[in-house]
């Protein structure tokens, strides 16, 4: 089974995303991030097989 991230699933489309990892067979949503714990992205995606990213170029912090 794939493990999935979701990064900006506090917004209208990363919260479709959300849905449908798991709903989906063979797919296991792993965690979502959003601004308020983006900062934990980097030790938590590592366990991740799939990363999909909807959110707003600034609200990565490596993009600042």
């Amino acid at each position: 089974m794939a493990k999935v991230v979701v990064v900006g699933v506090a917004g209208r489309m990363g919260s479709l995303v959300k849905a449908s990892v798991e709903a989906e067979d063979g797919l296991e949503f792993l965690a979502g991030y959003d601004v308020d714990n983006v900062t934990e992205l980097d030790a938590d995606a590592p366990a991740a097989d799939l990363v999909i990213d909807f959110s707003q170029p600034a609200a990565l912090p490596h993009n600042a």
